[in-house]
């Protein structure tokens, strides 16, 4: 039998007494590392003298989507998600294919439906815009029309001062001041909300923010009237933070920061070398500043615990 992938039909039969049910199950090998899985959030465990005994036992038990098999210790680990692959790692592991009779929800919609589930939480996706990888996502209108979201475990703020804000405003004179006319204009942001089919955030929905003042807010833009860029003297007070530590995504790393209105520019742009942390800055009369394109989430390398979601197993 090929090492690459297995293809099970098993009838489930004790005691001479078949059941009637074939469940296939297509389990494609690929390997890993210890520190990408969890073997202590395994949904069984156990020792089996072959591979083809812990296949068995995965195809029987219906919430199992990848198992991990040590042929030198006849250890057999199952698991309700897919973990991430390592074509470098040193462990054999073992994931069920989308055309075998289970497989792992690709979006919000899908977990309404295969489970029934109404009521509204974090759950574990693996959307193809994603390249199938394991997603936290929050399942958002459950009982409707279900939306996704990413919950934010960090500070992802933005401060607006606008023309309401300038002190004598008009007067050339005046028009760069350490102060201002409060108050600012600020949105906070807990959780923004994705469209699974391409992982672009909706950067004007605001459902899980706190605002200060009335502006047309959107995830990830500033703005600032106190002084064009040129006036080095000037204190501006439009900033923006992204953070998107503790989530498993990035905002993709290639997208620029740029700035339009008069004299207007980004400065002081900070971006971490894991990509999870943004900060800027924005200048002009008025300047207004933000992401150059349509921002889009992507896959890190950090690791996210199975125990932070709901996992959802979809069944024919």
């Amino acid at each position: 039998m090929s090492r690459d992938k297995i293809v099970l039909l098993l009838w489930l039969n004790f005691f001479g007494i078949s059941f009637g049910r074939t469940d296939e199950i297509f389990l494609r090998h690929s390997t890993t590392r210890y520190d990408l899985i969890e073997v202590s959030m395994a949904i069984w465990s156990g020792f089996l003298p072959r591979l083809m005994e812990c296949s068995s036992k995965c195809s029987q038990e219906p919430n199992c989507l990848s198992l991990v098999y040590d042929k030198f210790y006849a250890s057999c680990h199952l698991f309700n998600v897919i973990y991430e692959s390592d074509d470098n790692g040193d462990i054999n592991y073992w994931v069920l294919e989308t055309r075998s009779t289970r497989w792992g929800p690709k979006s919000c919609t899908d977990i309404s439906k295969c489970s029934g589930i109404t009521r509204d939480g974090e759950f574990w996706i693996y959307p193809p815009a994603a390249n199938g990888k394991r997603t936290k996502i929050y399942c958002h209108n459950m009982s409707t029309e279900p939306s996704h979201f990413v919950t934010l475990k960090n500070n992802n703020s933005f401060i607006i001062h606008d023309e309401t804000n300038f002190l004598f405003a008009y007067v050339l004179n005046n028009k760069c001041k350490s102060s201002f006319n409060p108050p600012l204009k600020m949105v906070e942001f807990s959780k923004v909300k994705v469209q699974i089919e391409d992982m672009l955030i909706n950067r004007t929905d605001l459902t899980f923010t706190t605002t200060t003042g009335s502006y047309k807010f959107a995830y990830g833009g500033t703005a600032d009237c106190n002084g064009e860029d040129i006036i080095n003297t000037c204190h501006h007070f439009g900033k923006a933070i992204i953070n998107t530590r503790g989530t498993g995504l990035i905002v993709d790393p290639t997208l620029a920061f740029g700035a339009t209105g008069f004299r207007a520019k980004t400065y002081g742009l900070l971006r971490s070398v894991d990509g999870a942390e943004i900060s800027y800055g924005c200048a002009g009369f008025c300047g207004y500043c933000g992401p150059s394109r349509s921002v889009r989430l992507e896959h890190t390398r950090e690791f996210i615990s199975v125990a932070e979601a709901k996992a959802i197993v979809c069944q024919y």
